[in-house]
């Protein structure tokens, strides 16, 4: 039974299936009102998807959406895979938030101890157990976007950045042209790949880092603010107080005291 919780979605049914060749499963339109997420640990199996077949591949996945039709079969001679199923009013568009192609794709190792608490949790059902869900729902969900592979250029590129705006953060003089000419590539090249792959221009990424360790600072120490300012990369303090208010809507020294 649902709990009396104001959570965006509330967890349906989690397993662990082994399908051979002769499975198949074929619902019309309607028949499952809930999101379904399937993970990929063995085999192959296929989807049918606005007419065109999907195959999940070992470490792919695949969701459906509400009321979707549902048709699923086993590829290979044995098929195995992980799946749990989510409804509540905001299910869909919290999938959807995710941003992850509707169609099947990539994600690497299905992540098991996920999927088995996921399973513990449903046995337990307490108000503890149905908020964890969300949780843990979430981290399986995240985990289907992956980290960047460094095995390809645009990774390296996307990977690259990562680790010179977090070691370089305090270099007034670190910014797209740098990174770009750090790493070989045009302003163009590096913007279009790391937009591509982080949702945010690179420049935003490292402004919003700047910033984030300005707001520790500003919580953690007692530093004065114009130290602040220069270890985190901005050489003038009165552009730093505006960076700042323009983020929380206070004065460094007014966040300072609030928090």
């Amino acid at each position: 039974m649902r709990p009396d919780l104001p959570l965006p979605f509330f967890l349906r049914s989690v397993g662990h299936y082994i399908r051979l060749k002769k499975y198949y499963e074929r619902i019309p339109a309607g028949n499952k009102p809930f999101v379904q997420f399937f993970w990929g640990v063995s085999g192959e199996g296929e989807f049918l998807v606005d007419g065109k077949t999907q195959i999940l591949h070992e470490g792919d996945v695949f969701y459906r959406l509400p009321g979707e039709a549902h048709f699923q079969g086993a590829h290979t001679e044995r098929w195995e895979y992980r799946w749990f199923t989510f409804d509540g009013d905001g299910a869909e568009q919290f999938m959807l938030s995710y941003g992850y192609p509707h169609a099947c794709f990539h994600a690497g190792n299905c992540p098991h101890e996920l999927f088995i608490r996921l399973e513990e949790l449903l046995q337990e059902m307490s108000p503890y157990a149905w908020r964890e869900m969300v949780a843990v729902a979430s981290s399986i969900l995240a985990r289907a976007g992956g980290r960047e592979d460094r095995s390809t250029r645009e990774g390296r590129i996307v990977c690259e950045v990562i680790r010179l705006c977090s070691e370089r953060y305090g270099d007034p003089d670190l910014n797209i042209n740098a990174l770009a000419e750090h790493l070989g590539v045009s302003r163009s090249t590096l913007r279009r790949v790391f937009q591509e792959k982080m949702h945010i221009a690179p420049s935003q990424y490292l402004g919003r880092l700047r910033i984030q360790r300005a707001l520790s600072l500003l919580q953690e120490t007692i530093l004065p603010v114009s130290e602040i300012a220069k270890e985190c990369g901005f050489t003038d303090e009165s552009y730093f107080s505006r960076v700042i208010r323009r983020s929380v809507g206070e004065t460094p020294k007014n966040f300072r005291e609030h928090a």
